[in-house]
Order: structure tokens, then sequence, then C-alpha cells
């Protein structure tokens, strides 16, 4: 924690009436006089620089004494009058209608469609479970509120008024109103609605920049604290029914979780959130009220996150943590840590809830226990030093720096299961013993404490929805989530008809098509571990209930599957994962099936087998084959498969137009909706090979045409190269920017003559306006015969973000342009030069899906918005006479049909650019800026209007009339071809769209995201078709295909890999053992031709070391061995000095210098410890003195016994050299003697040769 974030931080604001714009009331009666820097600035520029500083500025005192009497006398003195007609009356509302923003282009009023039901909860939001009365509780999700009575599960729906989310919520103490908070892009309000009649009663204004995360009423219900959002986090105390701002200030620098009054003085408050936890303190000062607050020092104790907290009566907090102990805090420090007998922590993670009630504190978290506290031992916890009963001591460190730890028992606990993460916890309103409890996990669920029983109120998906699929044929879906599960609800009966959850996280779903499943109860789900699973509901025969079983299972990658698609002819499975690769699977009928149809009913055709009424989708019928994967550069965000890989070119033509009028049955009318009616699939039935479209992450488009099973050879390995697949990329042809000459029509004096007076003048007004110089018309009109503009193509820059195929070649791209702004466009797969665009908006497109009827576009906007366009698919047809990429700019689009680059003009205000802002833009720009100004309004009983600006509520009424006659206008329209519905639904933050789908019958809009929310749309424009009768397969197999729970599973290729090393081993193994068993029986012979040698006479045995057939054979194998460990110790001699020479640095650095070692000695009886300190060898002067000392003793005697020795070396020299002298002629007289031998030797010879001579 820095230094900066511990100091005080004091808002110094005076409290200043506001009108309901939040702005200062300006009036004579009004006299201030303020220092340099107090108050703060209405300009509201919302950021943390500017709270900063106001909240730590400091007044300046240094003025005379009879100034401040004066100023004192006229500071902010109001007449009792002048007040009261300032203040809004208590029966004044809001009209929802008129704080809603503008109606788009084309865009049809929201009457069209109207919400149905909500599946889901934001499991994951805290502070977001609030009780109206008995039988009612409110919550957020997405940019919904819904009130839902707990025991019949109806809602009641309150929309956020602007594209976003909601942010906080909150309830009034008597519970006759509710606070929403929004977070929106930019100035969310707070909107305090009336409980029951749900009427928008205030709306408070400029308390943050982008949106709220915590909100909360005082206990007399007369103010409300406010906390921002990133990125201001500013705290706001509000006189909410005034709607004005009493004081404000920065809270902290991270997120703050959760904002409270104490009940019994509202002028004391605490925040806490992401690493800290603050308290407030509204103080009264000869200045104004002042907002001081200070942040909690944590000390010793290890930071934490603190998620919830509780006011104690005293005014001590005890707040939670995220490692599972208690904190209580009095004076803005820990008095202690609260923990179990033995240290343990309160709860086994983190905490999120923390309840008083009736001198009990409840506290539950991730761990799903509910533990009992006694409130009284709580409040007066104390650590004593002295004794070890109520409180112990903990050691940290070697410095005995101690943890205050008080040890307290819980009165009750009750374990509520082993996945259950208690989120918030709030008791029922008139009820003793029972808690409405948020699962984590995905469940609402009541608790009664003493019976300890739980009743279940909702159950759904634990995280985000990553899928939604909706039947073909009857009005029910089916969603996946995040945590796993997988349900099926019927939408229209608002029921949740089945469950089921799987292990993985899920990733992806899709329903597997009428050619592979008729009754099109079967799904194909994605995980993050890399497993497929096809997942079927079905009637069990055996337990007579309805359940999803595991048809198939399979492991086509190591990492999460991020997207899978399936034919439409049924026949190929293909699926992507994060780690860029792409597998293929082939689908067929089982060999053993076919033949048993072809004996039984004399069909083998694949298209009859499965269209035939004995048919049923499951592991005994269907082969799951797969053929091998390919490595990409980058990853696969979309793709998408050709309906009739392209031979259906005329095919189109039969899906622009067709009738639905009230002769005809549902079913006629359900079967000319469908493609699989009009002969598409029957087509698809003899096709041969299939084409799909892949978009990478960079926006490249790519295709692969699926080979023939026997075409592929994985018997080795799964592994393909790209050209197996013909994968190849598909570009589009975007011309070159180019600069476009403008030449003034040489037809226009013509046309001038032969209209009438009237254009001529207009014709004038357009060249002054051109000229900007009346006077020199004639001569600057010569000069703009010419002019050169630069045009580029609106793809410029542009990047592929999905796709998808239609029949004939077609296909519908969705593109990011180069400013952000979203385009679907159609393009051909024969024409990569042309393309027309279907649709624009000014956000990005994240989602893109057609109904079933194909007559509508369905998006999902970055925003958390989506979109049905009225579609059709005459849109798509390109035009064979002009080739080009169609453009929103008509100048540019003329510039495309022509040639040449050079355009004709009848003037030159029709280029862009060239003009000045015309009267309808203009008229546009003030409706834009009177929009702005229709949140102002507040209508008292529908009539009466209550503003401070009287040219505003002029505006907002000239508004009001255009949006009727916008709306008179779209209703006589009704929802035709080019309009499309708006609707802002899931959270703008964390509601990334993964899903929307129509009903079979195009009467129902469902949609899902990452906020956790199913919404649930009913399309009034079209007509709810009656259910054919519920068409379910009998599961009368005894298979049972388990789950892949392991997560070290091997997927199909590791498997492979792994199954040819394990067979190389086991060949391997199976040599050893063939020459094992060999040796065994040469040994056996060996052994037996030596016992019967024993046995045989003494005359007939032969001697032992004739059995020897080599005899060096074991010196050998020694000499080998030595040999061998030489080599071993030469490879690693070098490993082996360099880890010596690490081991003998690391020693000499930290072992060597060190004198004394750590000991600690502890006390058996006491909490007293005694420890030394591990301390280095002492380097002082004196010991280097004592050193240098040593040494120069040393030294002397070093020099006396030179002396001595040098003397006795002199004398011993002496003796030496005389015995050296002495051996010398001890040498010299031997050498002599032996020459005298020689000489005489000699001499002898030669008298005997004389003699032999004679």
């Amino acid at each position: 924690m820095s230094d900066k974030e511990n100091t005080e931080d004091e808002g110094n604001y005076n409290e200043i009436p506001e009108d309901n714009n939040g702005n200062q009331i300006n009036d004579d009666s009004i006299i201030e006089e303020k220092n340099e820097g107090e108050g703060y600035d209405n300009d509201e520029q919302n950021n943390e620089e500017q709270y900063e500083d106001d909240a730590n500025y400091e007044y300046n005192d240094d003025y005379d004494d009879n100034d401040d009497e004066e100023k004192k006398k006229k500071k902010k003195y109001i007449d009792d009058s002048e007040m009261e007609k300032k203040k809004i009356s208590d029966d004044v509302f809001y009209d929802i209608n008129d704080l809603k923003p503008k109606q788009e282009l084309n865009q049809v009023p929201d009457s069209f469609l109207e919400i149905v039901y909500i599946f889901g909860f934001e499991s994951e939001k805290l502070n977001n479970l609030y009780f109206l009365n008995e039988a009612s509780f409110i919550s957020a999700i997405g940019n919904y509120v819904y009130i839902v009575n707990i025991n019949t599960l109806k809602h009641k729906y309150i929309p956020g008024i602007k594209c976003g989310g909601i942010g906080a919520i909150a309830v009034h103490p008597s519970k006759s109103y509710f606070a929403i908070a929004e977070k929106v892009e930019n100035n969310p309000f707070i909107y305090i609605y009336e409980y029951p009649s749900c009427k928008l009663y205030r709306i408070l204004r400029n308390g943050s920049v982008k949106g709220y995360s915590a909100i909360c009423f005082n206990n007399e219900g007369t103010r409300i604290a406010s906390v921002g959002s990133d990125p201001d986090y500013t705290l706001t105390i509000w006189d909410w029914k005034q709607e004005s701002v009493i004081l404000r200030s920065k809270a902290f620098s991270q997120d703050v979780y959760k904002v409270e009054f104490l009940k019994e003085n509202d002028q004391i408050l605490t925040t806490s959130g992401m690493g800290h936890i603050k308290f407030w303190n509204i103080s009264n000062t000869f200045t104004g009220l002042k907002l001081q607050g200070y942040l909690g020092k944590f000390g010793i104790v290890e930071l934490s996150d603190i998620s919830t907290f509780l006011h104690l009566s005293d005014g001590k907090v005890l707040s939670s943590s995220e490692t599972g102990y208690l904190l209580l805090w009095e004076g803005g420090l820990i008095k202690c840590v609260i923990s179990r007998p033995g240290g343990k922590p309160c709860h086994n993670g983190k905490i999120f809830v923390l309840l008083s009630e009736e001198g009990e504190i409840y506290s539950s978290g991730e761990d799903g226990f509910v533990r009992i506290w006694d409130l009284e031992i709580l409040d007066n916890a104390d650590v004593s030093f002295d004794s070890n009963q109520n409180g112990n001591k903990k050691q940290v460190n070697a410095y005995q720096v101690q943890i205050p730890m008080f040890e307290i028992d819980p009165l009750d606990e009750i374990n509520l299961g082993k996945n259950i993460r208690v989120n918030n916890m709030v008791k029922l309103i008139g009820s003793q013993n029972e808690f409405l409890i948020q699962d984590g996990s995905g469940s609402l669920f009541k608790l009664d404490i003493k019976t300890r029983s739980m009743c279940n109120v909702m159950k759904f998906h634990s995280k985000e929805v990553v899928g939604i699929v909706s039947s073909p044929i009857n009005h029910t879906i089916t969603s996946l989530g995040n945590d796993g599960s997988i349900k099926l609800y019927d939408y229209r009966k608002a029921l949740l008809m089945e469950s089921a959850s799987y292990s993985g996280n899920g990733t992806v779903l899709r329903v597997l098509p009428r050619t592979l499943d008729p009754k099109c109860n079967t799904y194909i789900a994605g995980f993050n571990d890399g497993v497929i699973k096809f997942i079927k509901y079905t009637l069990c025969e055996e337990e007579e209930e309805k359940k999803f079983i595991i048809t198939h299972i399979s492991k086509p990658h190591a990492s999460s599957v991020s997207s899978l698609e399936i034919s439409p002819d049924g026949r190929y499975l293909v699926t992507t994962a994060i780690d860029k690769t792409l597998f293929l699977y082939y689908i067929d009928l089982n060999n053993d099936y076919v033949k048993e149809m072809e004996s039984t009913l004399n069909i083998k055709n694949r298209f009859e087998i499965i269209q035939s009424e004995n048919y049923v989708f499951s592991s005994k019928t269907i082969d799951l084959i797969p053929l091998g994967y390919i490595e990409l550069n980058l990853n696969i965000i979309n793709m998408s498969w050709s309906p009739d890989s392209h031979l259906c070119q005329n095919l189109i033509d039969d899906f622009v137009n067709f009738d639905i009028s009230d002769e005809k049955s549902d079913k006629d009318i359900r079967d000319e909706k469908f493609w699989e009616y009009n002969g598409l699939y029957e087509t698809m039935s003899g096709l041969s090979k299939n084409k799909l479209l892949v978009v990478l992450e960079n926006g490249s488009l790519y295709e692969i045409t699926t080979p023939q099973p026997n075409e592929i050879d994985n018997t080795l390995t799964y592994k393909l190269n790209p050209e197996q697949l013909n994968y190849k990329e598909w570009v589009l042809e975007i011309k070159r920017p180019k600069d476009i000459k403008f030449i003034l029509n040489k037809k226009e004096e013509e046309k001038k003559e032969n209209n009438d007076n009237e254009d001529e003048k207009n014709e004038d007004d357009i060249f002054d306006v051109l000229d900007s110089k009346n006077e020199e018309e004639e001569e600057e009109k010569e000069k703009n015969k010419e002019m050169i503009k630069h045009y580029e193509s609106c793809l410029q820059g542009a990047k592929i973000k999905g796709i998808l195929y239609l029949p004939g070649g077609y296909f519908l791209v969705n593109f990011v342009l180069h400013d952000g702004s979203g385009q679907i466009r159609s393009c051909n797969y024969d024409a990569p030069n042309q393309s027309r665009i279907i649709f624009s908006y000014p956000k990005q497109i994240v989602y893109m899906n057609t109904s079933n009827s194909r007559q509508y576009l369905l998006l999902g906007i970055s925003d958390g918005s989506i979109i049905q366009y009225k579609f059709d698919y005459s849109d798509i047809i390109l035009s064979h006479d002009h080739i080009y990429h169609e453009e929103l700019d008509p100048q540019v689009l003329e510039y495309l049909e022509c040639e040449d680059n050079i355009i004709y003009v009848d003037s030159f205000d029709q280029i862009k650019g060239n003009t000045t802002q015309n009267i309808d833009e203009k008229e546009d720009d003030n409706n834009d800026v009177n929009d702005e100004n229709d949140d102002n309004n507040i209508n008292s009983d529908g009539n009466e209007a209550i503003n401070n600006d009287n040219n505003n509520n002029n505006n907002n009424k000239q508004n009001n009339m255009n949006n009727e006659t916008i709306d008179n206008n779209l209703n006589e329209l009704q929802f035709t071809h080019g309009h499309y519905y708006k609707a802002n639904i899931h959270d703008n933050k964390y509601g990334n769209i993964t899903g929307i789908v129509l009903s079979y019958d195009d009467s129902y809009m469902i949609s899902c995201g990452s906020d956790g929310a199913i919404f649930v749309y009913r399309n009034k424009n079209e007509k709810i078709l009656n259910d054919d009768e519920e068409m379910i397969d009998i599961d009368d197999s005894n298979i049972v295909i388990d789950d892949i729970v392991d997560k070290n599973f091997y997927s199909l290729q590791e498997a492979k890999i792994k199954h040819d090393h394990d067979k190389e081993l086991e060949d391997a193994e199976i040599k050893k053992n063939e020459t094992r068993s060999k040796i065994n029986n040469l040994r056996e012979e060996f052994l037996a031709l030596l016992a019967e040698n024993d046995k045989a006479e003494d005359s007939f045995k032969l001697d032992r070391e004739l059995f020897k057939i080599d005899v060096n054979l074991q010196k050998s194998h020694e000499m080998e061995r030595e040999k061998n460990l030489e080599e071993v110790e030469k490879e690693f001699a070098w490993i082996n000095e360099k880890e010596e020479l690490g081991l003998n640095k690391i020693k000499s650095k930290f072992l060597d210098p060190i004198k004394t070692e750590k000991m600690v000695i502890t006390s058996f009886n006491t909490n007293q410890k005694v420890s030394t300190f591990r301390t280095n060898a002492m380097k002082l002067i004196m010991e280097g003195s004592k050193k240098n000392d040593t040494i120069d003793h040393l030294n002397n005697e070093n020099n006396l016994n030179n002396n001595i020795n040098n003397n006795v070396n002199g004398i011993n020299d002496n003796n030496n050299q005389s015995n050296e002298n002495n051996k010398m002629n001890k040498g010299n007289n031997k050498s002599n003697e032996r020459k005298n031998e020689q000489s005489t030797n000699i001499n002898n010879e030669i008298k005997k040769k004389e003699a032999n001579e004679l």
C-alpha cells in the first residue's frame, strides 16, 4: 500500500442546492462567498486528478477578522420561500418514453417485440439480491432488472433506458422504492423507481463517468451513497428526493464492491473493495460539510480484497477476507483476526456473506458452509498476550512480530453441499428461520436454518452461456454453459425441462441437422479440454424418464475447442481449437445397421434410411470416423459450410419470396419456410464433396474442400497436409484508391434553359455556396470547371470477422471497417471483385446468424444490443451489369459505374465535402442536441412539466412530436423489408453476445451472452404456429458411454502416437522374451549336462574347465564395462566440474561467512521463544589490526629463526665443504689407482706379445 493511499482524504464541499441537471442554482437570493477551490466543479470533468485535488484541498484562513464576520453572516442564506420553490414535489414522476434515445433510421418501435421471459441469474455478482416484500425479490441481469415471485416464478421487468448495463441496485428501507444504477459509455444515471407501481420517480445525474459499482440507502432512507466504477471511483452522497449532490470525494483507485451507512448514524459510512477498506465521516465545519475518509491499515496482516463487511453497534467493523479469516477493525486498524480454534480460518476460501440477525452473525462463502457466531463475543473480542484462553499470538518471523489472533468456536454450522459457493444470503421478510441463498454454482434456493431443509427456487448456468440452439420442430431451446451444463427449456411455458452436467467447461453448441437426426434431439457440444460430445435428449425405457445421454465422445484436440460445424448433409464434422488446429470427421452409417435395413426394409440409400421411421440416431446406427487434422498459422474465429456446394445456382431464386396467408395451415406454412422442404436436402444427398469457408483471426478467408474417406491414409498419423483438404485462400479483390476528376456537365446550360426560373435560382445558389464570393461568380465558375477528389473504397483496411454460407455460391460476410463500424455484405464465390451492402451499423458486429425461414438476419452488437433485420434473399443477388463493391457514398458509386476516372456532374455540390452544412443536416444536429435534453423533462401525472430551461422544454416538445410522427409512419409500414428491431438487453461490458436464434415459426427471438442471461422476446409480427406432437426416441440400448473426466486423457493424435510407441515397445518386449526363452532353454540343457557329468564315474567325468566355451569371455565383459564407465565419466566430466564449482561458490558465498547459525528454543508451558541470530563473521578494523600485530609478531619470530638458521647453515656449510673436499680427494685417489692398474695391465700385455714373438 502506497503512502499516498494511506493518507487521510478530505472532501471539502459545501452543501449547495442544485437543479435537476445537477447544476448549482445561481439565484439572487443566494449570496455565496467562497475561497478559491471551495465547493466542487460543476463542469463535471470526472477525472481522478480533479477529485484528488478537490478532496485534499485546504482552505485559506488568512483573511481579516472583519471580513470573516461579514462572510460568515452572508454565506449560504436562502429564504424558506425560495427554497420551497426549488424543491421537487413528491408527486412528480418521469415519463420513461421521453427519456429513451431517438430511434434510428428504419428502426421499428419497441412495441413490435416484447420481453417474455429471462432464464438465468448473475450468480457471480455480489449485492445483487434484495427482497421487496414477503414473496418477491429484485435482481439485475444484463441490461434488465427483474422482480421475481419466489412462489410462482412470475417476472416483472424494468429494462435499462440506455444502451449499457446495470452496475448496482439498492432497495429503500421502507421497501417503497428501489434504485438502479447504470453503467454506460458516458454520463450514467441512477434511477429511483416507486414500488409496486414501478414508475420512474427520480433521476440522479453526474455522479460518475462510465458507471456505478455500488449504491445504498441510509437507514432513514433520505440519502443515497453511490460509488463510481473505473475510471473515477467517485463516492457521492445524494439528497435523492431533490436530485442534488450533498458531498463527493474519490473513494479509491481500484474497484469498490460495497458501500454502506452506519444504521445508528448516517454521518458514518464504509466502503470496501479490491485490496482495501475505507472509513468515512461526514462532519459539519464552519466551511460547510466535509467528507473525510481514511484507509484501513492491514499492518502485518496479509493484504486482502474485502468483499463484504458488517457495522457493529459501537462503531467497530467486522469484514471478510480472501483467506477465510474475519477481520475486526477499530479506529482504522485491525484489532484482531477472528479464527476457529487451532488458528483455522473461519471458512476455507473467500467470505462473501456477513449478516447480523438477533444477536448472531451469519457468515458464508466459497466453501459452502454457513457458520453462526455469537455477536457479543465478536464485538468484545480482544487478544490478551499474557494468557492463552481466548487469544493467541502467532509467530510470523524471527523478530517476534505477532498477529493478534482471536479464536472462537461457531455456535452452529451448516454444510450446504460439496459444490455450493454462497455469494449472497438474504433473510425472507416475515420469516424467522428462512433465507434465500444465491449459489455461485448455478442455483437459487431457500434454506431453513432450524430444520436444515433446502428448497430449490431457480436453476441456471453459473457462468456465461456459450451457445444456444432452437428446435426446428417445436418451441424449445437448448443452451450450453461455461460451467459444463446443458439445459432444455420450453420458453412458452417458461419451464426448465431437463438439465445435465458434464466434465469440463462448455465452449460451443450445435444441433444436428435433420439430414442426420430427423427428430432434432441430438446436439454436439465442445469443451475446453478438447473433447466433443454428441448429447441426445431421449426417453430412458428402464427409468421411464426423459434425460440427456452421450451417444458419441471423442477428443480431437489437446486444448480448448473454439468452434465446430457439421455439414448440412450430415456427412462431415469439423472442429477447431485454440492450438491452431482443424480436425475433420466423417459421419457414416454403421455397416451392420445398413445391412440390417437392407434385409428388413430393402433400402440401403443413406437418405432413405435416415428418413425412415425405424431410424434412431445412436452409437449403433452412426459411426464417427476421424479423418485427420491440419495445423494452421493462425486461429480460426469463424467458419461456415456451403449448403449445396455451389451446385444449386438457381435455388436462390426459389427462396426470394414465399406467401404466408391465413388460408394456409400451420403445417403448410412451416413446410414452406424450411429449406428442407424446398428440395435442398434431397440435392445434398447426392453431393460427393462439401465446401467450407473459414475465417482466420487476421481477417483472411480460406476455403476447404472435403476429400473422400478412402483418399485419406491415417494409419500412422492423423496429421494431414493442407493440400489434402484443398486448403487455399479466397481473396476479395478491392480496387486501389484513386483520384477522380469531376467535370461540370456540358449539358448544364441546356438544362437551365428548359428549367423554370426557380430552378435557375437554386442552381445559382449552389454556385454561390461553392464560390463563397458572389461578386466574382462568373470568374469562379470558370475556375471550377474541373475538380479532383480522392476516393477509396470503405473496404480498404477492413477485416472479416464472420461468414455465413448461402445456397448458390453466395455468402454473407461480416466486416469490421477501418473506423470500427460493422458492415454485412453479400459476396459470391465466383465474383471476388463484387459485393453488395446488406446492413451497416456504426459499431462492431460480433455475431451473425439467419432464421430458419430465411427472412430475418440476426446480429449481435459489441455494446450488448441485438438487431433483428427484416431480410430478403433478393438483397444478396449481385448485378451482372455493374461489377464493383457497393459503397454507401453515392458519388463513389457513380465513379464505380464509370469506366474512366472522369465523372460528369450537374453541380459540384453533389461532391461530398464541397458544400457547407445544409438545412437538413442542421436540423438533424439540432434534433441530436435537443435529444440530449430529453432526459431533463419531468412530467407530473403525464401533463405538467418542470424544467429550469424553457427553451429545452420547447425543444423536447418538438422532439416528442417528431418521435410520434416516426412511430406513426413505422406503424403504417409494419415490420417490412429493410427495417429492423433493436433491443439493448445484454451487459455492455460482460455481456458478449454468444448466440441469437429465432423459433421455427419466427414468432420468438432468443439471445444469450457472457452475462449468463437468456432473453426470450415475442415477435408480434409473426404468427405462432402450433407444435407437432413430441417426437422423442426411446433409448433401449444397453450401451453406456462414459464421460471423459481425466484431463490428461490422450487426444486422438496423442493416442495414436502413444499407441505406435507402445506397439514398438511391445514388439521389442516380445523379441526380448523370445531371446530370454532361448537362453533359459540353453541354460537348462547346460545344467542337465553338468548334472549328468557329476553322476558319471570318475573315469568318464570331464574336467569342469572343459565346459568353459570361451575362457576370456568374462574378462572381455569386464573390460567392456570399465571402458563404458570411462566414457560416461568423460561425458559427464564437464557437467560434474560445473556443478562442483557452482556448489563451492554458493558455499563460499553463503555458508563460509556464517559465524553463528540460528537456534530457537520454545517453552512448553508458555508461548515464549528465545532465538539466536544468524550472523556473519565480523570484519572490523580492530580485528584487522589484531591480524596485523599477529603477522608482525610472526615476522619477527621468523626473522630470529632465520638468523639462527643462517648461523647453523654457515657452520654446516663449512663442515659440508670439508666433507666434500675429502670426498673429492678420495675420488681422485681412486681414479689414480685405476689409471695405474690400466697402465700396468697394458705393460704386461706388451711383454707377453714380445715373448710370443721370440
